[in-house]
């Protein structure tokens, strides 16, 4: 709904800068900001099993929340145990980093400022139906791998440092009997076992090919 209303482009993952409802910030509005206005529930972006999620800007203020990022990180940030996919390769590698190397927690995603639109395209989605949306986190608004973090000494997001919980759970969690649940571009999802998941699958503009689970991508 909201790529049709934008000339099929998507969310961001992350713009800037707003005051929430609290009169906190200005500070970042994570993607879910940018879908609230088209569910009009916050339940939506919470998992069932999730016992406290964290709405914040929406429900709660930063302060009442006790969330660890400042209002001027982030005004607008749901907790909530389902995450956006963050993959940006590492900057140099074949696969190629379009938009210039630079740590993006927004992935392929984009990032902006309020009104502008620089998103994914339906277009750079290449094949729709392994290419993965949306992940089971602890309570990270972003998650999976992302190499280009990587590079940076963010966690060892690597594809086996997410796998092997490098960073804790918070960018990857295996909630339900060892396997997370996994959102894919074409609308459908699966549960996975966290290894079970080829790198390829987080890389949104990757081509139309497929590999298997410990395969290294774009190298």
């Amino acid at each position: 709904m909201y790529s049709q209303d934008y000339d099929e482009r998507n969310i961001l993952g992350w713009n800037c800068c707003y005051v929430n409802k609290y009169g906190e910030g200005p500070g970042r509005a994570w993607w879910q900001f940018e879908v609230y206005p088209y569910v009009k529930s916050t339940g939506i972006f919470a998992c069932p099993d999730v016992s406290n999620p964290v709405f914040v800007g929406q429900t709660e203020s930063d302060a009442q929340a006790g969330n660890p990022f400042p209002p001027s990180d982030s005004s607008y940030r749901y907790e909530s145990g389902i995450a956006l996919n963050w993959f940006m390769p590492a900057g140099g590698t074949p696969a190629g980093n379009a938009e210039g190397t630079y740590a993006s927690d927004a992935g392929w995603w984009g990032r902006g400022q309020p009104g502008s639109n620089e998103g994914l395209s339906d277009a750079d989605v290449q094949a729709p139906s392994e290419r993965i949306v949306l992940l089971e986190t602890n309570n990270a608004v972003v998650g999976g791998p992302s190499p280009e973090l990587a590079t940076v000494g963010v966690c060892g997001l690597t594809m086996q440092g997410w796998v092997n919980g490098n960073c804790g759970s918070y960018f990857g969690y295996a909630r339900h009997n060892g396997t997370m649940n996994v959102s894919f571009y074409d609308g459908h999802s699966h549960a996975y076992h966290m290894n079970a998941i080829p790198e390829i699958d987080f890389d949104l503009k990757a081509p139309d090919i497929t590999m298997s689970p410990g395969q290294k991508w774009g190298e």
